[in-house]
């Protein structure tokens, strides 16, 4: 695997507020990916991932005149004895899914290991959208409010003098290049899951107990690239574009957190 690009040295925590991390590949359709499942199966288990949990998902969709249609849809995930990696495989796309997470060179050697395992039983034909995300939790105390953590950038209105703040929803979308936009979300809550709802079936274990009983801040980092023109499947070459995705979202983490933050989580 070649070098990942990088602008700046691999920031090092011994006690990390990220508690997941993932990369999506959506493909060209398979539909005939069930046929496919057996022999992937067989890869896989000896591969690391033993664990296999069949998800049938449904969703509504509204045509053009209104009327509302189910959609069904299926997907397999694919996971390790320790429930720290998943890898999700769909007739869309695919995705690797960590609670345990190092560095992104460790990453994407994972990353790509499972890529082209799936290519050589399934064949991929095109991508058309990577995604590379991160979810990091802020525990702050009373001492150390959110703020001491997280940059003002992120933290929305304030608003103190109108009373207390209980619960708030930043959102910032940027354009980081043609066809690539970085999403930066902060959610803080007074208690309650620490999963964003669209990751719980997954099953992941955490570092992190997946509910609080006190304040709590999530940062989410979300950076994708959406291709227009479906280019033909070669595994070097989306490991390359995850790790220009990830030289962004990188960035933007840094700026988004405070200095004090980062000395803590040394």
């Amino acid at each position: 695997m070649s070098p990942v690009k990088r602008t700046l040295p691999a920031l090092e925590f011994t006690n990390s507020p990220l508690i997941i991390a993932l990369a999506q590949v959506r493909m060209t359709p398979v539909l005939s990916l069930e046929n496919y499942i057996p022999k992937l199966q067989d890869l896989l288990r000896a591969t690391g991932y033993p664990r296999l949990i069949k998800r049938v998902i449904k969703a509504t969709r509204q045509d053009a005149i209104g009327k509302m249609d189910v959609i069904e849809s299926t997907d397999w995930v694919f996971g390790d004895k320790a429930g720290h990696f998943a890898l999700l495989v769909g007739e869309r796309g695919l995705g690797l899914f960590t609670s345990s997470y190092h560095t992104f060179e460790d990453f994407a050697g994972r990353l790509n290991e499972c890529l082209q395992l799936v290519h050589q039983v399934v064949n991929i034909n095109g991508v058309e959208r990577l995604g590379l995300r991160y979810v990091d939790l802020i525990e702050p105390t009373p001492e150390k409010p959110l703020s001491y953590f997280l940059e003002s950038c992120v933290l929305g209105l304030p608003l103190q003098e109108l009373g207390k703040r209980v619960s708030g929803l930043s959102q910032t979308i940027i354009e980081t290049s043609p066809h690539q936009k970085l999403v930066v979300r902060t959610t803080e809550r007074s208690k309650g899951l620490v999963i964003p709802p669209d990751l719980l079936s997954l099953q992941l274990k955490l570092r992190k107990p997946n509910t609080l009983e006190q304040p709590f801040g999530i940062l989410d980092l979300d950076h994708f690239a959406e291709y227009p023109e479906t280019d033909d499947y070669d595994t070097a070459s989306v490991i390359r574009k995850f790790g220009e995705l990830h030289d962004i979202v990188d960035q933007a983490f840094r700026k988004a957190t405070t200095d004090d933050a980062k000395s803590d989580w040394k």
